[in-house]
């Protein structure tokens, strides 16, 4: 198994109930998902893997203008209100593990507190 340093999870699912959308929101002419997504990336080294994980298609294209940013389809039982956030994840780091990779430690960055 490779084992890497970090994996930094960023997660951002398209439902809310309090603001709609507010993942690819406008904040200072910028989404907000991109300050979490350019703070891991100034902080990851080579050995760390950094990764959004979503069921929003507006996402995923945000995602993929970053090539050092893996973008992980999230299943729809794991997007809903009662959804914990133990449970996103553990599906991003057992989707790691199926490709014998481990990692020292775990970065949750939410963006919703970027």
């Amino acid at each position: 198994m490779k084992k890497l340093n970090s994996i930094f999870i960023i997660p951002a699912r398209k439902g809310s109930k309090g603001m709609p959308n507010k993942n690819v929101r406008s904040l200072f002419g910028r989404p907000l998902i991109s300050y979490s997504i350019e703070y891991a990336i100034s902080v990851s080294t080579p050995k760390d893997i950094i990764c959004v994980t979503s069921d929003d298609e507006r996402i995923e294209k945000i995602t993929n203008k970053y090539n050092q940013v893996q973008f992980i389809k999230r299943p729809k039982v794991l997007a809903k209100d009662k959804s914990s956030m133990e449970s996103v994840i553990n599906h991003v780091v057992k989707l790691y593990e199926k490709n014998r990779i481990s990692f020292e430690s775990i970065v949750l960055l939410q963006p919703t507190s970027p």
